[in-house]
């Protein structure tokens, strides 16, 4: 009779090993898969911050071209933002620049947007075909 409780207790014990080593694997599993989906997360991550910071450095070379041309040169740019970067500090005459590039800025954005009106309401307008008959 002991015996028999013996082996009853090592068949329990053998079940619980079997069923702990089943939620071992199936929590390895899930942590795999965790980690996957974090690494794939990470990958969104870095492509979602290479577009902007591409978008910021387009913004900027657009704007640069815009004020110098096409045919700017490197170096003297480079020059010139290495001379004047105190500007970029948020003192007095930065902030007194930086009004006037927001206004030089928002009279771009307001020509623009009255061009793209007056293309739609040239779009809009019917066609007036003269056939020379009046």
């Amino acid at each position: 009779m002991a015996q028999d409780k013996l082996a009853a207790q090592l068949a329990r014990m053998k079940a619980q090993a079997a069923e702990q080593d089943a939620r071992s694997a199936a929590a390895a599993e899930r942590l795999k898969k965790m980690r996957e989906e974090r690494k794939e997360l990470g990958a969104e991550i870095a492509v979602l911050e290479r577009k902007v910071r591409n978008h910021r450095l387009i913004e900027t070379g657009a704007l640069v071209e815009k004020i110098l041309g096409e045919s700017v040169d490197k170096g003297i740019l480079a020059g010139l933002l290495d001379k004047y970067k105190e500007l970029f500090d948020g003192s007095g005459a930065a902030y007194e620049i930086k009004l006037a590039g927001d206004s030089l800025i928002s009279r771009w954005e307001a020509e623009k947007e009255a061009a793209k009106k007056a293309t739609r309401r040239k779009l809009a307008e019917p066609e007036v075909v003269d056939d020379g008959n009046e």
